[in-house]
């Protein structure tokens, strides 16, 4: 098994220290967005939000979870994280308007076949709530799961806890 902790602060939370040099993922919304996110990435939040203000304009809001480990460990479960999100928020109904794909899937798949389970712990805040939502502190840890053990039986694999969905993915 392998499990990524996942700790969501609002921007306004995250120190410059932290916005600069650590790696993480990142959920955008726009102003005008009520019900999906904008964009779900990972790295570096500075830097990427430097190259996003072009497409998305300078009056974004959003969430920054940073993922300790060392930076080679911490790219691989931002592409894996990011790949899970964006799986996730599109099959509970709130898919990222503005990603062009669905994340590093590959990195998803060629974990879970090694490992078996996969499992992203979403702590603090709802990314999939806006951040001026009253609904986006999260009073318990959401969980989403991947078995790729019952994916190789052909069973429901994907279990996104406590936003009670449970499928296996087309084409996994």
């Amino acid at each position: 098994m392998h499990t990524i902790d996942l700790e969501f602060f609002p921007f306004n939370e995250v120190t410059l220290d932290d916005a600069i040099a650590r790696y993480g993922v990142y959920v955008l919304w726009k102003p005008a967005a009520s019900r999906c996110p904008s964009y779900i990435g990972e790295g570096k939040l500075l830097g990427r939000l430097g190259e996003h203000v072009a497409t998305h304009g300078d009056n974004v809001d959003g969430y920054f979870a940073p993922i300790d480990g060392a930076p080679g460990k911490s790219k691989h479960d931002g592409h894996v994280a990011e790949a899970m999100l964006i799986f996730t928020a599109t099959w509970v109904g709130r898919p990222p308007r503005h990603n062009r794909n669905a994340g590093r899937l590959e990195r998803v798949r060629s974990l879970g076949h090694r490992l078996g389970v996969l499992r992203v712990n979403v702590r603090n805040r709802d990314p999939f709530q806006p951040p001026w939502s009253t609904v986006s502190q999260l009073a318990k840890t959401r969980t989403i799961r991947v078995d790729f053990r019952a994916l190789d039986r052909e069973e429901d694999a994907w279990l996104i806890q406590p936003w009670h969905q449970t499928r296996a993915p087309a084409g996994a």
